[in-house]
């Protein structure tokens, strides 16, 4: 996305990141996610831009890709039965 607009656009990686954000019109304001996080990686910092600016625009959850999501799940599920995951 910051490849193909010129300006407005600010790279949050973490929670942390949102709280050092300053902006000129809060109102106008909307966020995208990286379609290949999932859910877990990215609640934190919707969850943090929605108390920062609570009038912030952005997608759906169900935008945020299931795939990923889903073997992150198998994942975590397969670590509860083995010593390692390679």
């Amino acid at each position: 996305t910051s490849g193909r607009v010129k300006n407005g656009v600010h790279l949050i990686q973490t929670a942390d990141d949102v709280q050092k954000l300053k902006v000129q019109n809060p109102d106008k304001l909307a966020y995208v996610t990286q379609t290949t996080l999932s859910v877990d990686d990215t609640k934190d910092i919707i969850a943090a831009l929605k108390v920062k600016f609570p009038n912030i625009a952005g997608p759906e959850l169900r935008d945020i890709c299931y795939a990923t999501q889903n073997r992150q799940n198998a994942v975590r599920e397969l670590a509860k039965a083995v010593d390692m995951v390679l």
